[in-house]
Order: structure tokens, then C-alpha cells, then sequence
């Protein structure tokens, strides 16, 4: 019986003690719960916060542009007394009285031409562009350029009438453009069209060079950047004056565009602001990160062809790989038989695979010929090929030096120039240069890799001028 009670008390102090362990473990347990639960709604409305952020961001950006625009004039403006002892109890008789004793001096818009007010391209260039122009240009310039006669189609952006009618009563306009005076001067005048509203003007001689590319210095316009802004689509043009800007998207023939009214609201606006800096500033920096979060769009790769040497492996295979399956039609260079069969395997049908040797000029002309068969346009050009060969300075020879140079640098500039004429053929087409990180690091033994891959990083310079000498040398 002693040993039943043992046992038994046993088993009640054991259930005890369980029971007593599961009271206790069970509010922990509820109190985790209750914390993943918690934790799994926050996420779920961040997520969904998140997600209609992106899908309205755009319309939230630029509704806080004008509200906080709005909001600055009138609260700086409020300050203020006009004439003594009176009091305006309606908004608009206040901007008015404001504007009409001159207490805010008309502020200076400064316009771009090319790509921003208008379009147009020469007889010795005629481009292939997304939208195609549905019609004849507005108007033809004839000038005369180095002793020949030239002949530029400029296609109006769509109001761009309107937009200066408007605009020429709230500001003084001024011209500026990177073009050459001759063209620029013929456009400037077709667009005033005797109204004399674009009687200021500055061309490329007032522009400054810097790294290939024409920056415009607004301070040679007008002292006080209080009161001066510019309204243009390239940010190299303004980067001295990121606070003095507002961007616009790049125009070629879209009819259906509608920037320049979209403009209107907020330059009524910012016509009273003391110093217009204190707006722009919030545009640049809701600009920067709106580019940030809205990329690029998406390309559609139906018709756009794409070149790319050095494809036996690596990058130039993965590229070529990858393209080929997201529709682009590929041209790819291969320097041996071995990866000439290996790639073809993995390419589709319409994609060609030929050998090239870009060293020599020859490899690059029949290049050439093979694409103009197919095309008279280069999407993109991508100048992959490279080699690299080790070995410490006091043992690599100079032929050594001169070979990695040859391919890594010399070959791309080669391949660029050779296809030149098929790239000015399209207005979105691009040139990519794959480099190493030799040319910032390197590594004993790798002296003359590194001396051409620090070359190919600084290769980008060319390109900037390059692109500016395409794009501007007949303007």
C-alpha cells in the first residue's frame, strides 16, 4: 500500500508539475503568437503602403510640387505689405497688386531648342525613331556650313506656339542653345515669328566645354540666380545649376506629347516666388529620386539588332545568351572555330555568329557588310572582346604591351568608328564598353592588363565627346 501511495503521489506531483508548466508556457506561447501576428500585419500594410506608392508616386510627386509651391508664395508673400494701411482680402487682386508694383521682378526663362522646343535632323542624317513623324516638318532651314549647303527639317514639338504665347507674358524669355549660331538663330527665328518675344539669345560660343560636353552658365545671363531658371532636357547643360533647372523629357516626333502644358500650372506659380532656388531645389531633388525609382523603360527588342565581339566565352557569351532569348536579333564575333560552334548551339535561329578578329581591319569591314545584309540600323554595339597577359614588368616585353593594348583599346575604338554610320541611324542607340577592375586594383604581375583596363575605364570620355560631336556638329 506504501508503495501505491508512493507511486501515486508520484504521479500527482508529476502532473502537478506538468500542469504547472503548461500554465506557464501557455501565455509565453500566446505572447509570441501574438508578437509574429503583429509583426506579420505590419508587414503586410507596409507592403501594401509600399505598393500603392509606386503605382501613384508619379501623381504624388508632382502634386506636391505644386502645393508646396503654392504654399511658399503665400506664405512668404503674406508678410509683406504692399501699400500702407491696406488690406487685400482676395487672393488674386493680392498677386496682382504684387506683380503690378513691381515688388517681384520678372524672373528670366531661360529655353533650350533641340530635343526640348523642337526637332530636327539634316540631309546628311535622317534618323529611325520609335514614333515616326506623321507628316512634313514645320518648316525648312537652309544654311550654309564650312562652304556647304545644308538643309535641316525641324519638326515643332507639339504647343510649343501656345507655350511661348503664355509664358512671354510671365517671363522674359531667353534662348540658349548648344547649337552653332547659324542654326540656331534661323530656328529661333522661326519660333518668334516677328513677335519679338526671343530677342535675348546665346549659343554654342557662350557655352562652356568641359569633358567633351557644352555646359551653359546662367550666370553670364544674369547676375541674380535668384531669378533665372532653365528649362531643358539635358542635365549636363545645367549640372553647374542643378537648383536653377527644370527638366524635361527629350522630344524627337511624339504628336500625343503634352509636356510643355503640363509646365503651365507650375510656372504660373513660381512667378511669384521670391527666389525661385527655393522651389526648384524640391524639384531636383523629387527629380533624382524619381529617376532612382522609375527607371528606364523597357526596350522592345522586335527589329533592334545588336553587335557583340569576344563571345567564345564569359560576358560576351552570357550577353549574347541572354539577348538572344529576350527577342534582340545578335550579331556575335567569335575568334575561334571551337566557340563559333559552341554559341550556335545556344542561339536561336535568326541570331548570326561569325568569326572576327578585331584586330584586324579587315575581320571588322566584312563585319560590316555582313550586317548592312540585314540591317541599315545598330540598336547597340557591345565591345567585349579583350584579352590579358601576366607576367612582372622587368620580364614582359614591349610586343606584349603593345598586343593587350591593341585589343583592349585600340580594337574598340576601331570597331566604333568602323560602325559609326549604323548607330547615328537610330536615336536610342548605345555603344558599351565592358571594362576590369584592374585599371582601380591591381595586382603584381598584371602591369599591362591593368594599364589598358585603366585606359578602358577612362574610354567613356570619348564617348562623351563623341556623342556631342554626332549630335551637335551641323547645329
Amino acid at each position: 500500500m506504501e508503495s501505491q501511495w508512493t507511486t501515486s503521489s508520484t504521479s500527482l506531483t508529476a502532473a502537478a508539475s506538468a500542469s504547472r508548466g503548461l500554465n506557464h508556457e501557455k501565455p509565453t506561447l500566446s505572447v509570441v503568437g501574438l508578437l509574429l501576428k503583429s509583426v506579420r500585419h505590419l508587414c503586410l500594410s507596409t507592403s501594401k503602403l509600399w505598393t500603392f506608392l509606386l503605382l501613384n508616386i508619379r501623381k504624388l510627386l508632382f502634386l506636391f510640387i505644386r502645393i508646396w509651391a503654392c504654399l511658399y508664395v503665400s506664405i512668404r508673400m503674406s508678410k509683406k505689405k504692399y501699400k500702407k494701411g491696406k488690406k487685400y482680402t482676395d487672393f488674386t487682386e493680392f498677386f496682382k497688386c504684387a506683380v503690378s508694383e513691381n515688388f517681384l521682378p520678372k524672373k528670366i526663362l531661360v529655353l533650350d531648342l533641340d530635343e526640348t522646343l523642337i526637332h530636327s535632323h539634316h540631309d546628311g542624317l535622317s534618323r529611325v525613331v520609335t514614333v515616326k513623324p506623321t507628316g512634313l516638318p514645320d518648316f525648312i532651314i537652309r544654311v550654309e556650313i564650312e562652304r556647304h549647303p545644308v538643309r535641316f527639317f525641324v519638326y515643332k514639338r507639339p504647343h510649343v506656339d501656345y507655350f511661348l504665347e503664355i509664358v512671354s507674358k510671365w517671363y522674359e524669355l531667353v534662348v540658349f542653345t548648344a547649337s552653332m549660331e547659324i542654326y540656331g538663330a534661323a530656328v529661333a527665328d522661326k519660333l518668334d515669328n516677328n513677335k519679338n518675344i526671343l530677342n535675348r539669345r546665346y549659343y554654342r560660343q557662350h557655352c562652356t566645354l568641359e569633358f567633351g560636353a557644352y555646359s551653359k552658365d546662367l550666370a553670364a545671363i544674369n547676375d541674380d540666380l535668384s531669378r533665372i531658371f532653365i528649362l531643358d532636357n539635358s542635365p549636363i547643360a545645367y549640372r553647374s545649376y542643378p537648383s536653377n533647372a527644370i527638366p524635361i523629357k527629350s522630344w524627337f516626333f511624339d504628336p500625343t506629347d503634352t509636356c510643355l502644358l503640363s509646365l503651365l500650372p507650375f510656372l504660373d506659380a513660381l512667378r511669384f516666388c521670391r527666389d525661385v532656388r527655393s522651389v526648384l531645389v524640391v524639384l531636383y531633388i523629387v527629380w533624382t529620386i524619381y529617376k532612382y525609382l522609375f527607371r528606364a523603360t523597357w526596350v522592345n527588342p522586335s527589329g533592334k539588332y545588336v553587335l557583340i565581339s569576344g563571345c567564345d566565352s564569359g560576358f560576351g557569351f552570357g550577353s549574347a545568351v541572354e539577348l538572344d532569348r529576350q527577342g534582340y536579333s545578335i550579331f556575335a564575333g567569335v575568334y575561334t572555330n571551337e566557340g563559333k560552334k559552341l554559341l550556335s548551339e545556344k542561339l536561336s535561329s535568326k541570331a548570326t555568329v561569325f568569326k572576327l578578329d578585331i584586330t584586324n581591319q579587315q575581320d571588322i569591314e566584312n563585319c560590316l557588310e555582313l550586317v548592312k545584309r540585314k540591317t541599315i540600323n545598330l540598336h547597340a554595339l557591345i565591345n567585349n572582346a579583350g584579352i590579358g597577359k601576366g607576367g612582372l614588368i622587368d620580364w614582359t616585353s614591349m610586343s606584349t604591351y603593345r598586343e593587350v593594348m591593341d585589343v583592349n583599346f585600340f580594337s574598340h575604338v576601331a570597331m566604333t568608328k568602323t560602325f559609326l554610320p549604323l548607330l547615328c541611324q537610330q536615336a536610342d542607340s548605345r555603344v558599351i564598353n565592358l571594362c576590369s577592375m584592374c585599371g582601380y586594383f591591381s595586382a603584381p604581375g598584371l602591369s599591362a592588363y591593368s594599364a589598358c583596363a585603366d585606359s578602358n575605364i577612362t574610354l567613356p570620355l570619348y564617348y562623351i565627346n563623341l556623342y556631342f560631336t554626332l549630335n551637335k556638329s551641323y547645329r
